[in-house]
Protein backbone atom coordinates (compact mmCIF):
# COMPACT_ATOMS: atom_id res chain seq x y z
CA UNK A 1 0.00 0.00 0.00
CA UNK A 2 1.21 3.53 -1.00
CA UNK A 3 1.28 6.27 1.43
CA UNK A 4 0.62 9.80 0.28
CA UNK A 5 2.19 11.59 3.23
CA UNK A 6 5.21 9.81 2.35
CA UNK A 7 4.73 10.45 -1.58
CA UNK A 8 4.29 13.93 -0.50
CA UNK A 9 7.32 14.31 1.35
CA UNK A 10 9.19 12.82 -1.64
CA UNK A 11 7.82 15.03 -3.94
CA UNK A 12 8.39 17.98 -2.21
CA UNK A 13 11.99 17.08 -1.34
CA UNK A 14 12.27 16.50 -5.82
CA UNK A 15 10.69 20.01 -6.19
CA UNK A 16 13.42 21.79 -4.02
CA UNK A 17 16.24 19.99 -5.78
CA UNK A 18 14.92 20.51 -9.07
CA UNK A 19 14.45 24.79 -8.11
CA UNK A 20 18.07 24.54 -6.98
CA UNK A 21 19.44 23.30 -9.66
CA UNK A 22 17.60 25.26 -12.29
CA UNK A 23 18.25 28.41 -10.35
CA UNK A 24 22.27 26.84 -9.89
CA UNK A 25 22.22 27.39 -13.77
CA UNK A 26 24.16 30.21 -14.82
CA UNK A 27 24.17 29.90 -18.58
CA UNK A 28 24.18 33.66 -20.18
CA UNK A 29 23.85 34.73 -23.60
CA UNK A 30 26.84 36.52 -24.13
CA UNK A 31 29.34 33.14 -23.38
CA UNK A 32 31.01 31.25 -26.48
CA UNK A 33 29.46 28.28 -27.40
CA UNK A 34 31.33 25.38 -29.62
CA UNK A 35 29.98 23.94 -32.51
CA UNK A 36 29.09 20.63 -30.90
CA UNK A 37 26.58 20.75 -27.84
CA UNK A 38 25.71 17.72 -25.62
CA UNK A 39 22.59 16.60 -24.69
CA UNK A 40 23.29 17.95 -21.05
CA UNK A 41 24.22 21.47 -22.58
CA UNK A 42 20.64 21.79 -24.30
CA UNK A 43 18.78 20.62 -20.97
CA UNK A 44 20.58 23.11 -19.08
CA UNK A 45 19.87 26.15 -21.67
CA UNK A 46 16.49 24.78 -21.93
CA UNK A 47 15.46 24.91 -18.16
CA UNK A 48 17.43 28.22 -17.36
CA UNK A 49 15.53 29.72 -20.77
CA UNK A 50 12.38 28.00 -21.44
CA UNK A 51 9.56 30.22 -21.30
CA UNK A 52 6.93 27.33 -20.08
CA UNK A 53 9.21 27.04 -17.02
CA UNK A 54 9.40 30.82 -16.68
CA UNK A 55 5.10 30.71 -16.43
CA UNK A 56 5.57 27.56 -14.09
CA UNK A 57 7.70 29.24 -11.62
CA UNK A 58 5.93 32.45 -11.49
CA UNK A 59 2.58 30.54 -11.38
CA UNK A 60 4.22 28.64 -8.14
CA UNK A 61 5.23 32.18 -6.39
CA UNK A 62 1.47 33.42 -6.68
CA UNK A 63 -0.10 30.59 -5.09
CA UNK A 64 2.65 30.75 -2.38
CA UNK A 65 1.70 34.26 -2.00
CA UNK A 66 -2.17 33.02 -1.35
CA UNK A 67 -0.58 31.07 1.10
CA UNK A 68 0.49 34.01 3.17
CA UNK A 69 -2.90 35.92 2.37
CA UNK A 70 -4.70 32.84 3.64
CA UNK A 71 -2.32 32.45 7.26
CA UNK A 72 -3.34 36.19 7.41
CA UNK A 73 -7.02 35.68 7.63
CA UNK A 74 -6.58 34.53 11.34
CA UNK A 75 -4.34 37.45 12.45
CA UNK A 76 -5.52 40.44 14.15
CA UNK A 77 -7.27 43.29 11.89
CA UNK A 78 -7.18 47.18 12.17
CA UNK A 79 -9.49 49.54 10.75
CA UNK A 80 -10.16 53.26 10.98
CA UNK A 81 -13.41 54.90 9.18
CA UNK A 82 -13.98 58.61 9.70
CA UNK A 83 -16.47 61.12 8.39
CA UNK A 84 -16.88 64.61 7.50
CA UNK A 85 -20.05 66.57 6.77
CA UNK A 86 -20.75 69.98 6.82
CA UNK A 87 -24.18 71.58 6.16
CA UNK A 88 -25.29 75.72 6.23
CA UNK A 89 -28.03 77.58 5.44
CA UNK A 90 -28.44 80.49 3.43
CA UNK A 91 -30.90 82.59 6.55
CA UNK A 92 -32.59 80.74 8.80
CA UNK A 93 -36.53 79.79 8.61
CA UNK A 94 -37.31 79.41 12.29
CA UNK A 95 -36.31 81.62 14.78
CA UNK A 96 -35.92 78.16 17.18
CA UNK A 97 -32.12 77.49 14.49
CA UNK A 98 -30.75 79.82 16.46
CA UNK A 99 -28.66 81.82 13.67
CA UNK A 100 -29.83 83.68 11.27
CA UNK A 101 -27.46 81.69 8.65
CA UNK A 102 -27.55 77.97 10.58
CA UNK A 103 -24.04 76.07 10.29
CA UNK A 104 -23.85 72.44 11.58
CA UNK A 105 -20.51 70.25 11.28
CA UNK A 106 -20.76 66.76 12.06
CA UNK A 107 -17.44 64.46 12.56
CA UNK A 108 -17.14 61.08 13.26
CA UNK A 109 -14.15 58.52 13.80
CA UNK A 110 -14.36 55.03 14.30
CA UNK A 111 -12.00 52.37 15.30
CA UNK A 112 -11.92 48.62 15.37
CA UNK A 113 -9.64 45.25 16.36
CA UNK A 114 -11.26 42.10 14.95
CA UNK A 115 -9.74 38.59 15.15
CA UNK A 116 -11.03 35.25 13.86
CA UNK A 117 -10.96 31.87 15.02
CA UNK A 118 -10.50 28.04 14.31
CA UNK A 119 -14.31 27.58 15.38
CA UNK A 120 -15.33 30.13 13.29
CA UNK A 121 -16.33 32.86 15.20
CA UNK A 122 -15.11 36.83 15.57
CA UNK A 123 -13.83 38.68 18.25
CA UNK A 124 -14.06 42.33 17.91
CA UNK A 125 -13.55 45.64 20.15
CA UNK A 126 -15.02 49.25 18.15
CA UNK A 127 -14.58 52.73 19.52
CA UNK A 128 -16.28 55.47 18.18
CA UNK A 129 -15.80 59.65 18.99
CA UNK A 130 -18.52 61.50 17.57
CA UNK A 131 -18.01 65.36 17.53
CA UNK A 132 -20.82 68.05 16.45
CA UNK A 133 -20.76 71.68 15.84
CA UNK A 134 -23.64 74.28 15.40
CA UNK A 135 -23.44 78.34 15.17
CA UNK A 136 -27.07 77.95 16.78
CA UNK A 137 -27.74 79.96 20.16
CA UNK A 138 -29.60 77.44 21.47
CA UNK A 139 -26.64 75.13 21.57
CA UNK A 140 -25.75 74.95 25.39
CA UNK A 141 -22.31 72.62 24.51
CA UNK A 142 -20.41 73.70 21.51
CA UNK A 143 -18.74 71.19 19.82
CA UNK A 144 -20.34 68.66 21.45
CA UNK A 145 -18.56 64.96 22.03
CA UNK A 146 -20.09 61.47 22.39
CA UNK A 147 -17.81 58.67 22.39
CA UNK A 148 -18.82 55.11 22.52
CA UNK A 149 -17.23 51.40 23.17
CA UNK A 150 -18.18 48.31 22.01
CA UNK A 151 -17.30 44.45 22.42
CA UNK A 152 -18.85 42.11 20.21
CA UNK A 153 -18.56 38.42 19.51
CA UNK A 154 -20.34 36.22 16.75
CA UNK A 155 -19.96 32.82 17.31
CA UNK A 156 -21.71 30.46 14.42
CA UNK A 157 -23.58 26.97 15.86
CA UNK A 158 -24.65 25.10 12.97
CA UNK A 159 -23.47 26.77 9.29
CA UNK A 160 -19.84 27.83 8.96
CA UNK A 161 -18.94 25.95 12.75
CA UNK A 162 -15.72 24.26 13.24
CA UNK A 163 -12.20 24.13 12.19
CA UNK A 164 -13.45 22.46 8.92
CA UNK A 165 -14.74 25.81 7.37
CA UNK A 166 -12.46 28.53 9.17
CA UNK A 167 -9.35 26.49 8.00
CA UNK A 168 -10.49 25.73 4.91
CA UNK A 169 -9.46 28.41 3.00
CA UNK A 170 -5.63 27.86 4.42
CA UNK A 171 -5.85 24.37 3.68
CA UNK A 172 -6.95 24.93 0.09
CA UNK A 173 -4.22 27.19 -0.32
CA UNK A 174 -1.68 24.82 0.83
CA UNK A 175 -2.84 22.53 -1.25
CA UNK A 176 -3.21 24.50 -4.00
CA UNK A 177 0.69 25.63 -3.70
CA UNK A 178 1.68 21.33 -3.82
CA UNK A 179 -0.14 21.59 -6.64
CA UNK A 180 1.61 24.03 -8.68
CA UNK A 181 4.69 22.50 -7.60
CA UNK A 182 3.54 19.23 -8.95
CA UNK A 183 2.72 21.14 -12.21
CA UNK A 184 6.04 22.66 -12.25
CA UNK A 185 8.12 19.40 -11.48
CA UNK A 186 5.94 17.88 -14.65
CA UNK A 187 6.74 21.06 -16.83
CA UNK A 188 10.36 20.31 -15.65
CA UNK A 189 10.11 17.05 -16.69
CA UNK A 190 8.08 17.62 -19.89
CA UNK A 191 10.92 20.14 -20.99
CA UNK A 192 13.57 17.77 -20.56
CA UNK A 193 11.98 15.00 -22.27
CA UNK A 194 10.86 17.19 -25.04
CA UNK A 195 15.02 18.58 -25.22
CA UNK A 196 16.10 14.84 -25.40
CA UNK A 197 13.77 14.14 -28.02
CA UNK A 198 14.58 17.03 -30.12
CA UNK A 199 18.34 16.80 -29.57
CA UNK A 200 18.07 13.03 -30.79
CA UNK A 201 15.95 14.05 -33.68
CA UNK A 202 18.20 16.89 -34.66
CA UNK A 203 21.57 13.50 -34.18
CA UNK A 204 19.49 11.65 -36.55
CA UNK A 205 18.75 14.45 -39.40
CA UNK A 206 22.75 14.73 -39.18
CA UNK A 207 23.90 11.39 -39.87
CA UNK A 208 20.93 11.17 -42.49
CA UNK A 209 22.00 14.19 -44.21
CA UNK A 210 25.73 12.49 -44.35
CA UNK A 211 23.71 9.18 -45.69
CA UNK A 212 21.91 11.11 -48.65
CA UNK A 213 24.70 13.09 -49.65
CA UNK A 214 27.41 9.95 -49.54
CA UNK A 215 24.44 8.59 -51.72
CA UNK A 216 24.54 11.11 -53.84
CA UNK A 217 27.88 11.00 -54.26
CA UNK A 218 27.89 7.36 -55.51
CA UNK A 219 24.93 7.60 -57.74
CA UNK A 220 26.98 10.97 -59.51
CA UNK A 221 30.21 8.55 -59.81
CA UNK A 222 27.97 5.47 -61.46
CA UNK A 223 26.63 7.90 -63.57
CA UNK A 224 30.20 9.20 -64.83
CA UNK A 225 31.20 5.75 -65.25
CA UNK A 226 28.30 4.68 -67.02
CA UNK A 227 28.93 7.93 -69.59
CA UNK A 228 32.63 6.93 -69.77
CA UNK A 229 31.68 2.88 -70.71
CA UNK A 230 28.79 4.49 -73.43
CA UNK A 231 31.93 6.29 -75.07
CA UNK A 232 33.68 3.19 -75.13
CA UNK A 233 30.49 0.60 -76.51
CA UNK A 234 30.51 -1.25 -73.03
CA UNK A 235 27.38 0.52 -71.73
CA UNK A 236 24.10 1.58 -73.90
CA UNK A 237 22.29 4.66 -73.39
CA UNK A 238 19.83 3.27 -71.02
CA UNK A 239 22.69 2.29 -68.64
CA UNK A 240 23.23 6.05 -68.52
CA UNK A 241 19.50 7.52 -68.41
CA UNK A 242 18.88 4.97 -65.16
CA UNK A 243 21.95 6.69 -63.73
CA UNK A 244 20.74 10.15 -64.16
CA UNK A 245 17.51 9.11 -63.00
CA UNK A 246 19.10 7.79 -59.72
CA UNK A 247 21.53 10.87 -59.31
CA UNK A 248 17.69 12.73 -59.88
CA UNK A 249 16.26 10.33 -57.04
CA UNK A 250 19.31 10.96 -54.37
CA UNK A 251 18.85 15.17 -55.32
CA UNK A 252 15.77 14.95 -54.21
CA UNK A 253 16.38 12.63 -50.91
CA UNK A 254 19.16 15.52 -50.05
CA UNK A 255 16.82 17.98 -50.61
CA UNK A 256 14.35 16.28 -48.06
CA UNK A 257 17.21 15.16 -45.46
CA UNK A 258 18.57 18.88 -45.61
CA UNK A 259 14.58 20.13 -44.69
CA UNK A 260 14.30 17.73 -42.10
CA UNK A 261 17.84 18.96 -40.86
CA UNK A 262 16.41 22.51 -40.47
CA UNK A 263 13.03 21.36 -38.90
CA UNK A 264 14.76 19.24 -36.21
CA UNK A 265 17.31 22.14 -35.73
CA UNK A 266 14.29 24.67 -35.49
CA UNK A 267 12.47 22.79 -33.25
CA UNK A 268 15.36 22.37 -30.77
CA UNK A 269 16.44 26.09 -30.80
CA UNK A 270 12.26 26.43 -29.86
CA UNK A 271 12.64 24.79 -27.17
CA UNK A 272 15.74 26.20 -26.02
CA UNK A 273 14.51 29.47 -26.19
CA UNK A 274 18.02 30.66 -26.26
CA UNK A 275 18.11 33.81 -28.68
CA UNK A 276 21.71 33.59 -29.45
CA UNK A 277 21.64 29.89 -30.90
CA UNK A 278 19.74 30.86 -33.93
CA UNK A 279 22.66 32.87 -35.84
CA UNK A 280 24.79 30.15 -34.96
CA UNK A 281 25.34 26.39 -36.98
CA UNK A 282 24.65 23.87 -34.26
CA UNK A 283 25.45 20.66 -34.08
CA UNK A 284 24.72 17.81 -32.06
CA UNK A 285 26.86 14.46 -31.19
CA UNK A 286 25.29 11.20 -32.05
CA UNK A 287 24.14 8.96 -28.95
CA UNK A 288 25.92 5.49 -28.39
CA UNK A 289 23.73 3.07 -29.61
CA UNK A 290 26.25 0.25 -29.53
CA UNK A 291 25.82 -0.63 -25.88
CA UNK A 292 21.86 0.89 -24.96
CA UNK A 293 21.11 0.57 -20.96
CA UNK A 294 18.51 -1.81 -20.04
CA UNK A 295 15.86 -0.99 -18.23
CA UNK A 296 15.16 -2.26 -14.51
CA UNK A 297 11.41 -3.26 -15.12
CA UNK A 298 11.66 -4.72 -11.60
CA UNK A 299 11.75 -1.07 -10.14
CA UNK A 300 10.11 0.79 -12.83
CA UNK A 301 6.49 1.02 -11.33
CA UNK A 302 7.73 2.07 -7.43
CA UNK A 303 9.59 4.88 -9.69
CA UNK A 304 6.84 6.09 -11.53
CA UNK A 305 4.62 6.11 -8.47
CA UNK A 306 6.96 7.95 -6.59
CA UNK A 307 8.34 10.45 -9.00
CA UNK A 308 5.19 10.81 -11.54
CA UNK A 309 3.28 14.59 -11.00
CA UNK A 310 0.41 13.25 -12.65
CA UNK A 311 -0.13 10.27 -9.52
CA UNK A 312 0.66 12.98 -7.29
CA UNK A 313 -1.60 15.33 -8.78
CA UNK A 314 -4.44 13.04 -8.40
CA UNK A 315 -3.81 12.60 -4.81
CA UNK A 316 -4.01 16.22 -4.12
CA UNK A 317 -6.87 16.74 -6.14
CA UNK A 318 -8.89 14.34 -3.83
CA UNK A 319 -7.73 15.47 -0.56
CA UNK A 320 -8.97 19.57 -1.89
CA UNK A 321 -12.48 17.08 -2.53
CA UNK A 322 -12.24 15.85 0.92
CA UNK A 323 -11.26 19.57 2.17
CA UNK A 324 -13.81 20.84 -0.22
CA UNK A 325 -16.76 18.46 0.85
CA UNK A 326 -16.55 18.74 4.55
CA UNK A 327 -16.63 22.50 4.42
CA UNK A 328 -19.52 22.02 2.07
CA UNK A 329 -21.79 19.49 4.34
CA UNK A 330 -21.10 21.91 7.47
CA UNK A 331 -22.64 24.75 5.36
CA UNK A 332 -25.66 23.18 4.34
CA UNK A 333 -26.86 23.63 7.96
CA UNK A 334 -29.31 25.97 8.89
CA UNK A 335 -27.93 29.19 10.04
CA UNK A 336 -27.45 29.58 13.98
CA UNK A 337 -25.50 32.34 15.39
CA UNK A 338 -24.50 33.11 18.98
CA UNK A 339 -24.01 36.83 19.09
CA UNK A 340 -23.17 39.19 22.11
CA UNK A 341 -22.70 42.99 22.51
CA UNK A 342 -21.18 45.13 25.58
CA UNK A 343 -20.87 48.38 25.24
CA UNK A 344 -19.72 51.47 27.03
Amino acid sequence: MIHSNSVNQKAKGRFFRIAASIGAISFSSGVAIGEMLTVEECIQIALNRNFDIRISQNTTRRAAQDVEIAKAEFEPSFGITTSDSFNTQVRSGDRLDGAAQPQSNAQSTRATVSKGFISGGTLSLSTRLNRRFSNSTNSTINPSYNASTTLSIRQPLLSGYGPAVAKARKRLSLLSLEQSKYAFQATVLRIINDTEVAYHSLAFSQEQLEVRQAALELAETLLRENMMKMETGIATSLDVLQAEVGVANATDRLLRAEKSLEDARDNLLTILGEDSLISKEITVEAPDVANPTAPDLENTYSKVIDNAPRYLTLLNQRIQREVELRRAKRNRLPTLNLNGDYSL
